[in-house]
This record gives C-alpha cells, sequence and structure tokens, in this order.
C-alpha cells in the first residue's frame, strides 16, 4: 500500500514540477515551491486516510465521502480565488453530487 503511494506521488511530482517549469519559468517554480511541498503533503495524508478506511469500513460510503472534494474545489476556487462559477462549473459539481449520491445509496 504505500509503496504504490510512493510511487504516485514521485513521479506526479515530477510531472507537476516539470509542467510548472516548462510553462511558467523556474521562478515561478521556486517560489511556489514550499506552497507546492505542503499540498502534495495533505494529499499524500489525505490519500494514506483513504486507504486505511476502505480496509476497515465499507468502501462506498467512504468514496462518496472521498468524492465531495470535488465540490469544496470548486467552491473554494469560487470563494477564495474568485474563479467564475459558471455553467461548466455548476453542471460539474452537480455530476460530482449525483455520483456522491449514488455512491451512498448503494450500500443503504
Amino acid at each position: 500500500m504505500l509503496g504504490f503511494q510512493a510511487w504516485l506521488e514521485i513521479l506526479g511530482g515530477i510531472g507537476m514540477l516539470t509542467f510548472a517549469v516548462a510553462s511558467r519559468g523556474r521562478s515561478f517554480a521556486r517560489a511556489s515551491g514550499g506552497r507546492g511541498l505542503m499540498a502534495g503533503l495533505i494529499s499524500v495524508a489525505g490519500y494514506l486516510a483513504f486507504l486505511g478506511a476502505v480496509t476497515v469500513l465499507p468502501l462506498a460510503p467512504v468514496a462518496a465521502l472521498r468524492e465531495t472534494i470535488a465540490i469544496f474545489g470548486a467552491l473554494v476556487g469560487a470563494v477564495v480565488f474568485g474563479e467564475e462559477f459558471g455553467l461548466l462549473r455548476m453542471s460539474a459539481a452537480s455530476l460530482a453530487a449525483a455520483g456522491i449520491v449514488a455512491l451512498a445509496r448503494s450500500t443503504a
């Protein structure tokens, strides 16, 4: 379990860092490195918590709870970062919410 997570994060991190340097330059990557590292650590902790939860709890409710991050991400983007919350984002959030309801109801 930890080996898979380690390789997933290492390869994903290398890919994101390569993209950041290629698209925005080294100065951006250096300036944003601390926040990126913190986000990566939070991501690893969250995924490990999910893997730990599914070993002792039913998968469907845990997966439904995990997928709420898409809705929270859309809300944070709109409220905190001032991103537009247009039709496309509302549609995506609605589809995510429908999927969460379907996952949660599958155990009922």
